[in-house]
């Protein structure tokens, strides 16, 4: 099982569809002729704007996992929570190194990853 979670965005719709004719969409790419269900976003909003989702690999029950963004001068910071604690995400705009403090340092470069535990300690931090 595959769980997808949007970053919020306003503007952003969610339509599941199977086995849609008129544009062709939710058929298996196997055989064209069988219906299974896609996942089909739309979003109509003043741009730049940034679109960011979580995927969650899960066995069993679905697992909760929030994710928001906030933008920074240098690019947008993910924070995502999750059952082992929270992750914030740095990503520069447009690929240009840029700087930014996750977990209280000062990190620098095109993508940073700090990883915080349940208990709110750090764990992991990179650049």
């Amino acid at each position: 099982n595959l769980l997808v979670t949007p970053a919020p965005v306003a503007g952003l719709k969610l339509e599941i569809v199977t086995g849609r004719h008129d544009p062709p969409l939710g058929f298996s790419p196997a055989s064209r002729k069988t219906p299974i269900p896609v996942l089909d976003y739309q979003l109509q909003t003043d741009c730049p704007t940034t679109l960011a989702w979580v995927l969650t690999p899960y066995r069993g029950t679905v697992p909760e996992v929030a994710i928001a963004t906030r933008e920074t001068a240098a690019g947008t910071v993910l924070t995502i929570t999750h059952a082992k604690g929270r992750d914030e995400i740095f990503v520069s705009r447009r690929g240009t190194p840029g700087k930014t403090a996750l977990a209280g340092r000062s990190l620098a470069g095109r993508v940073a990853v700090a990883r915080h535990g349940k208990d709110g300690a750090v764990r992991t931090q990179a650049e």
